[in-house]
This record gives C-alpha cells, sequence and structure tokens, in this order.
C-alpha cells in the first residue's frame, strides 16, 4: 500500500510537469514521456486490482492452523473430544479438568512455614455411569509424543481406581490397561466405546473370580490375601 501511494505521487508530479513544460519540449521527449505516464498508469490500475483481490481472498479464505501452532487446549476441542464423543460417548459420560480426589495439594513445610502445593486435575474423566469412572485420558499438545502423558494419566488413575489410562496429543492415543498391564497405541478413530471398556474390565474381573474359586476348592485354609483379593474382585464385578 505504501509502495501504490509513492507510485500515485509520481503520477501526479509527472503530468503536473508534463503540462507546465508541454512547449518548452520538443515533440519526442514529449512523446516519450507521455507513453511513461500511459505505461504507469496503467500500472497503478493493475497493482490496485490485485491488491483488492488478495483482501477478497484473505477474508474468504482464512489461513488453515497447522496442528504445531495449536494449544492443548486447541487439541482437546478439535481433535480429542470429537474422537471420544463419535464413539458413543456422552456429554454426561465426560468430565473435563476434574479434580483427582484426595489431592488439595502437597504439605510443603519448610522450617516453621506450610505451604501446599497445587491441586492435580485429570483433563479428562470418562464414566461407565455416574457413580462409576472407567477411564482417564491426559491430553498434550502436538509438541509432545502421543505418550507423553501417560505417566500423569496412569498417577491419576491409580489415585481414583480407575482401570484403564489413556494420553494423546491429537495424532493418536495410547492406552495403559491396568487390568493386564499391557499399553498399546491406537489412531484417533479408534477409541474403545463405553461398552468395550466395561466388558474388558468385567471378562478380567470374571477371570479373576474364577481362578480364585479353582484355588480356594484346593485349599481348605484361605489365606487373608486370598480374601481380600476376593473382595477386589467382587467390587470389580459389581461394577
Amino acid at each position: 500500500m505504501h509502495l501504490w501511494r509513492r507510485l500515485g505521487i509520481i503520477q501526479v508530479n509527472l503530468a503536473s510537469a508534463l503540462a507546465l513544460h508541454k512547449r518548452s519540449f520538443s515533440t519526442d521527449v514529449w512523446r516519450r514521456l507521455g507513453i511513461i505516464q500511459v505505461n504507469l498508469a496503467s500500472a497503478l490500475a493493475l497493482h490496485k486490482r490485485s491488491i483488492k483481490r488478495t483482501k477478497s481472498q484473505d477474508i474468504s479464505q482464512p489461513r488453515t492452523m497447522s496442528m504445531q501452532e495449536l494449544t492443548e487446549e486447541d487439541i482437546k476441542l478439535r481433535y480429542i473430544t470429537p474422537s471420544i464423543m463419535n464413539k458413543g460417548w456422552a456429554v454426561q459420560d465426560i468430565t473435563m479438568e476434574t479434580k483427582v480426589k484426595l489431592t488439595d495439594g502437597k504439605i510443603n513445610l519448610r522450617g516453621n512455614l506450610m505451604s501446599r502445593g497445587k491441586a492435580k486435575y485429570a483433563d479428562y474423566v470418562l464414566y461407565y455411569n455416574r457413580a462409576t469412572p472407567i477411564a482417564i485420558i491426559e491430553a498434550k499438545d502436538a509438541h509432545h509424543t502421543v505418550a507423553f502423558g501417560m505417566q500423569q494419566a496412569k498417577e491419576y488413575a491409580m489415585m481414583m481406581d480407575v482401570p484403564f489410562a489413556f494420553s494423546s496429543n491429537g495424532l493418536g492415543f495410547q492406552e495403559y490397561d491396568f487390568l493386564t498391564g499391557k499399553e498399546r497405541s491406537l489412531p484417533m478413530d479408534s477409541f474403545p466405546t463405553k461398552e468395550e471398556l466395561y466388558a474388558r474390565s468385567l471378562q478380567k474381573a470374571m477371570a479373576e473370580r474364577d481362578f480364585q474359586m479353582k484355588k480356594r476348592k484346593s485349599s481348605t485354609s484361605p489365606t487373608a490375601q486370598d480374601k481380600t483379593f476376593s473382595r477386589l474382585v467382587i467390587i470389580s464385578v459389581m461394577l
């Protein structure tokens, strides 16, 4: 725009000079200056149309941001949340920025001074029903790997006694199954449904129950550890 204004000033000054000195110039000089003036006017008109066309394109076609430019919140909104909900998870099955139980913040003691650390919040908690959380998801931006948030997700899952932990950077999911101790990678369109996670947790609980029943039959006096484990299996089945 600055260049266009300067060219316009040159055009006006040239036209004024031609009008003022028309009689003093020879015919050949005057003709050449006139050609320069015409060419300059044509160039200005062409450049002006180009500017208008560029502005119109900028308004109608906004620039698409790359994933590397997106924040963690953008990744949640554009990629993670849609991937979860496309698998049948309803709004009432999901809470975000959920405070992890029993973590008001670690108490730090320095001499006679006491301070409390920050409370911990899970990016996503997924529920099988209102009283039964079944999965934790930790989100990161695309500058991190898919599995970067897994340790944090596992920590929160253990605090809340949740059987599945996930991490994601918007490019895929990393899953850790506490029931089997196995970890795997998933594409964004393959997040498990609520029914899948519940069936897997129930299947594992039933298998453990059958194992303990067989063990008790072969032993006349079950140990305290067996009794404790049996209670855990019963609780899992009730979920």
